[in-house]
Order: C-alpha cells, then sequence, then structure tokens
C-alpha cells in the first residue's frame, strides 16, 4: 500500500483535475490508489475505509480540489461508504463503479495505481532509450537471468517483488525520490513507451503487470538511463535480468 506522500505539508501540484490524464502525487492521487488496492482485494474493507478518510480529509486539508468525473465519482464514493446498511461487497462495487466511471487519459494510470505506485505526470525532455531495445536484450539467446523464481513455489509474484525490490537498490534504479521508468510488455500496453512512476513501500508488482496472475512482463529503467531491470516469465521460472548501458538500436 503506497505511502503518504513524504511532504504532506507542500502544496498539491495542482489545485483542479478535470480527469486523470495528469495525475500528480498528491493525497487525490493517494485515495485513487487506495481504491485500486481495494477493488484488487489488497485492503480490507476496515483498512480501506481508514486509510481513505484519512487521505481525504488531508486532500481537504490541502486545498486539493478534484473536478469533473473524478470529483463525481469521488462523491459517489463517499455517500456510499455513509450508508451504514452497505455491505463490504457493496462498498467494494461502488468503488469499482467510481474506477470504471473516471477513465484516465492514459490507459496505465489504473493498473499502475492498483499495483501502489503514484504515476506522474509525462517525463522531462531528456530521452531515454526505446523499451524495445532492452526487451530486445532481455529476449536475447545469449541473456542470463541475474535472479529467478520458481513458478511452482507459493506465491511466485510476491518471492518476484522482494528479489526485484533488493536488485532496485542495489544496482541504483530508484531516483533520491524514489522515482524510476515504467514500462509495461502486457495487457496491449506495449506499444505505449515510458512512463514516471513513484516506488511506495509495499508496492506489488509482479502480480498485476502481466496477461496472466503472476506472470509479469515489465521493464524498469533507472531515470538516468543507467542501469534497468527487465522481468519476464518463462516456462518453469520468471526471470530478473540487471541490464546496463550500452543499448542496442538507435535512441
Amino acid at each position: 500500500m503506497p505511502a503518504t506522500p513524504a511532504d504532506p505539508d507542500r502544496p498539491p501540484a495542482l489545485a483542479d483535475y478535470a480527469d486523470l490524464a495528469v495525475f500528480p502525487d498528491t493525497f487525490t492521487a493517494r485515495q485513487y490508489a487506495l481504491m485500486g488496492g481495494f477493488a484488487e482485494h489488497r485492503l480490507s474493507a476496515a483498512e480501506f475505509t481508514r486509510t481513505w478518510y484519512a487521505s481525504r480529509r488531508a486532500a481537504l486539508a490541502a486545498g486539493e480540489r478534484p473536478t469533473g468525473r473524478l470529483a463525481d465519482a469521488l462523491d459517489t464514493l463517499f455517500a456510499a461508504m455513509e450508508d451504514v446498511g452497505a455491505t463490504d461487497e457493496d462498498l467494494r462495487a461502488a468503488v469499482r463503479t467510481a474506477l470504471d466511471t473516471t477513465p484516465p487519459g492514459d490507459p496505465r494510470v489504473r493498473l499502475i495505481a492498483a499495483c501502489g505506485l503514484t504515476p506522474l505526470p509525462p517525463l522531462p525532455p531528456a530521452a531515454p532509450p526505446p523499451p524495445l531495445a532492452l526487451w530486445q536484450r532481455a529476449a536475447a539467446f545469449e541473456a542470463v537471468p541475474t535472479r529467478t523464481v520458481p513458478l511452482d513455489t507459493p506465491d511466485p509474484a510476491a518471492g518476484t517483488d522482494r528479489a526485484w525490490l533488493q536488485l532496485a537498490r542495489s544496482t541504483g534504479l530508484f531516483a533520491p525520490d524514489s522515482t524510476f521508468l515504467l514500462h509495461i510488455g502486457a495487457r496491449g500496453l506495449g506499444r505505449l513507451d515510458w512512463t514516471l512512476v513513484r516506488h511506495h513501500p509495499g508496492a506489488r508488482l509482479a502480480a498485476l503487470l502481466g496477461d496472466h496472475p503472476d506472470q509479469p512482463e515489465f521493464l524498469a529503467l533507472s531515470p538516468n538511463g543507467r542501469t534497468a531491470l527487465a522481468v519476464t516469465t518463462e516456462e518453469y521460472d520468471i526471470w530478473l535480468l540487471h541490464l546496463t548501458p550500452p543499448w542496442p538500436g538507435p535512441h
């Protein structure tokens, strides 16, 4: 579950949100991430309501005023949470409805938020290597995994997340503000470019970033372009590969 933004006293990145095309690191973004976690059954109803209410109060205190579809969805959800006769499944259905009625400008936003990451505004002008160049390295015949996680273990996704986080920290993947670039090679999203995200404690990538549960396919690149981690599912194992420049192909 993502943590509360490190500096709760800073002004919100944007005052208003017409929709989710821009998704800054704010308390409103945290509300959306919590909704994704609850919809994916990663939070109990009690955990969700407690943390969501806290984030809503913090958003109001910080002067964040969502507008448009996002405001309507959050208000509808708030009304559902105030209904004392609502069951946990009623609440989960209301959350899913709110998520489905606030389509983001970027189709990855809901998925990224559900992983416990914070999607951030567009990349700065400095262009990273194209994702295809890194996928080519990871798929090369001579590629050797840095770590492997057997698929027949009790929870391969959790094991992959632990191994990935260890490698991310040891290889310098994260910028000082815990950001990195993400490319999702599954769910029909492979055609898209990198997206900037912020990592939070408890984030779970391997269970969701694939076409099937526990079969992840994603790339992570440090913002400076000096180190990358590829996660791909083979026949018997999940492979984690540490990649470094030079990258193949033009960039």
